[in-house]
């Protein structure tokens, strides 16, 4: 991670009409992390004084990687991060971020609980308090605040449930679609959303006091009542995918942003199939071919078992068209055998009452 200055070369000349120059100096610091074991943590001077809390970022297996530290003022609080690293000065702790893709708070959490359903606060003290009101959950957060949520990595949330609780103000509820963004695209089991009635004071969260009239048992009812995210709510669109007219789509992060990547032209999968004794399990399929056709096919999904070729020949016959990467295909499969609508439909080999 590097900062850049601005200084004056004074053996430069110059005159009033040409632009002082400038020349950049590169800060030679080498973030450590996880932070080597014996390694004393020791909290440099401030000119805020002493931090009032500190948070301790640790990865799935307990190691150290940074520490989120709140000051209190008289305007407010200031949160600053707290790393590990080495410059010219040697090794020392200083306030400094995180590099990027920065780690989740709760990361050890998640691994010492790896079938627990996750819910995702804004902010450290909110998740702690919200994993004692919920021991069922684990409780996690990322750094930075409301606006960084970008900056942090999601891939630990691949295959979890997941419900989002933001704070009840504009910049919780931003929090909230932009972290159902970047989970959705982390491959989550599933994503929720809390909704917080309107009657709540601005800016409360789950570390705050109860709002007047209210208990314990209706958050539960608040997080039970958690409304399921998808980016498309008319399709049943498996995680880190989604349909749109130009087709299917593959998500992945880059830099703290969602990319998408085209896999396919359009291809719905409408309903799971079946035969009347109960066997031969498939997919039904609706492709669109160029020239805006609709052809429906009841796909066994016993032709999954092997590379796909004999699937993907018959909806490359229908008219379907499949991006040229072998990435393209394994995802193709991955859409096919991931979605789960919940419409049902019977095969039968002939016409009349079944």
């Amino acid at each position: 991670m590097t900062k850049t200055s601005i200084r004056f070369d004074p053996l430069t000349p110059v005159n009033e009409n040409t632009p002082a120059p400038f020349h950049p100096i590169e800060e030679k610091w080498q973030n450590i992390s996880p932070v080597p074991e014996g390694v004393p943590f020791s909290i440099p001077k401030h000119r805020l004084g002493s931090p009032s809390q500190k948070w301790h970022y640790l990865d799935s297996e307990g190691r150290l990687l940074f520490v989120i530290c709140r000051f209190d003022t008289k305007s407010g609080k200031e949160v600053l991060p707290l790393t590990y690293g080495q410059d010219e000065k040697g090794p020392r702790w200083r306030w400094k971020g995180h590099p990027e893709p920065r780690p989740l708070y709760g990361i050890d959490r998640m691994a010492a609980r790896p079938d627990d359903p996750v819910i995702i606060c804004e902010g450290e003290k909110t998740a702690d308090k919200a994993g004692e009101i919920f021991p069922g959950f684990v409780t996690i957060t990322s750094s930075g605040g409301s606006n960084a949520a970008a900056k942090s990595d999601w891939s630990p949330l691949k295959h979890r449930e997941v419900t989002i609780w933001g704070d009840h103000d504009v910049s919780g509820r931003d929090y909230i679609q932009k972290v159902a963004e970047l989970v959705w695209a982390a491959n989550a089991k599933s994503v929720r959303l809390v909704q917080t009635p309107d009657e709540f004071e601005d800016g409360w969260d789950l570390a705050d006091p109860l709002p007047s009239g209210w208990n314990l048992e209706q958050l539960k009812e608040m997080l039970e009542q958690a409304k399921t995210y998808q980016p498309d709510s008319s399709q049943c669109i498996p995680s880190g995918f989604k349909l749109t007219d130009k087709g299917v789509e593959k998500s992945h992060v880059s830099d703290g942003e969602v990319h998408w990547t085209w896999i396919c032209s359009y291809l719905e999968i409408r309903a799971l199939s079946r035969s009347s004794e109960g066997e031969d399990w498939g997919r039904l399929l609706l492709v669109k071919d160029p020239d805006g056709s609709s052809h429906e096919w009841s796909m066994p999904m016993s032709m999954t078992s092997g590379d796909g070729t004999p699937y993907r020949e018959r909806l490359l016959s229908l008219g379907l068209r499949i991006a040229p990467e072998p990435a393209a295909r394994k995802a193709l499969a991955e859409y096919i055998t991931s979605t789960e609508p919940e419409v049902r439909v019977r095969c039968v080999p002939r016409i009349g009452w079944h």
